[in-house]
């Protein structure tokens, strides 16, 4: 369904992610003595243009939903999955409001309140409760 597409295109864009920056942390370790923390801090791996395609099927804002529920939780209490969903919006200052990612952004934005039930009555077209898209990420 669209749901869980828009749920899992965003979890495994987040994993995604966060696999090629430990890989290439990785390859700076080996390499001697480099300062990792450039490759870090600047991001060179922008996935920003993924949620144009992902806004597309997330008709329903489920995926809106998992971002701002994810933002809004406790780091301690975040599951990988989560914390990896987290990671994807470090920057939630610049945005250009003609793409999808911005969307995203917003609903980042809306869970850096810390209020969940601000994001269940936000993303209130989202039918599937947020312990389903959380079972679904991890499913998958």
């Amino acid at each position: 369904s669209q749901v869980t597409v828009a749920a899992i295109s965003i979890a495994t864009l987040a994993i995604t992610k966060e696999l090629l920056l430990l890989a290439n942390v990785g390859a700076f370790r080996g390499k001697g003595k480099r300062d990792v923390s450039n490759v870090i801090s600047n991001d060179p791996l922008d996935f920003s243009q993924y949620f144009d395609i992902i806004a597309k099927s997330d008709t329903d804002d489920c995926g809106k939903l998992l971002v701002c529920h994810s933002m809004a939780k406790a780091p301690q209490t975040l599951n990988p999955e989560e914390r990896a969903i987290t990671k994807l919006f470090d920057n939630l200052e610049v945005t250009n409001p003609s793409s999808g990612y911005a969307e995203y952004q917003l609903a980042a934005y809306a869970g850096t309140f810390r209020h969940p039930e601000l994001c269940i009555a936000r993303y209130q077209r989202c039918r599937t409760p947020i312990t389903k898209l959380r079972e679904i990420i991890k499913q998958n």
